[in-house]
């Protein structure tokens, strides 16, 4: 489990906010990373709210290079943990029909992390 909670906030003019909250365990600055397509595509910028201890406001900019006909799939993860903290897709081009390719891509994406945690686990133990 993170030692982290992510309350997505907005997404406008191409970029993800939200408010980042420390369940209390920890006292140091969060590692944020966002993901698209099992890769990072940029760390997550924040700044401390000074109405709220262990709370930080975070803004991430969303890469225009990956802005594609289709749905692209969007991770923000705690770098130390390697836990997803938020997930987003966006759809552009041909309306959809129905939202299920969304899911979809949502499920592939944490199917892709899953994947690289279990070899990772693999590799460690030896088994």
């Amino acid at each position: 489990m993170s030692d982290f909670i992510l309350t997505r906030q907005r997404i406008r003019s191409g970029r993800y906010e939200g408010i980042l909250t420390s369940r209390g365990r920890v006292s140091a600055e969060p590692e944020l990373e966002m993901q698209f397509l099992g890769t990072s595509v940029g760390n997550v910028d924040f700044k401390p709210d000074e109405k709220t201890k262990r709370t930080w406001n975070i803004k991430a900019q969303i890469p225009l290079f990956s802005i594609n006909e289709g749905v692209q799939t969007y991770v923000i993860r705690d770098a130390a943990s390697e836990e997803t903290l938020d997930s987003f897709a966006i759809v552009c081009g041909e309306p959809l029909q129905e939202d299920l390719r969304t899911e979809m891509a949502l499920l592939r994406a944490e199917l892709e992390m899953l994947k690289k945690s279990f070899w990772k686990h693999v590799v460690k133990t030896g088994e």
